[in-house]
């Protein structure tokens, strides 16, 4: 039971633009769940959250991982905004 309302939670982050970590012990498990989701949208790692110093490493390298992802999507949105101003500032006649 479990399971299912953790992947319901997961789907709906997903489609709210959520980016996810899966974290199982499970790699077929995991690995569908991440296929489920779309790519992009998550990440699986395998491990145990049950232990913490392996856990503590973990949430570690999510916060690393999607931050920058973050910074680097912000960056690009970025760029696209400028360069997209640019050729309109060009492309539009006097």
């Amino acid at each position: 039971m479990a399971f299912f309302i953790g992947l319901a939670l997961a789907t709906d982050l997903a489609q709210k633009g959520w980016k996810l970590a899966i974290v199982d012990m499970n790699t077929t498990q995991g690995e569908a769940v991440m296929a489920k989701l779309g790519e992009g949208n998550a990440i699986f790692i395998k491990a145990d959250v049950s232990k913490w110093p392996p856990s503590h490493r973990l949430f570690r390298f999510c916060i690393r991982i999607f931050l920058q992802m973050s910074i680097f999507r912000i960056f690009f949105q970025r760029v696209h905004t400028m360069i997209s101003a640019f050729l309109h500032s060009r492309l539009t006649p006097p």
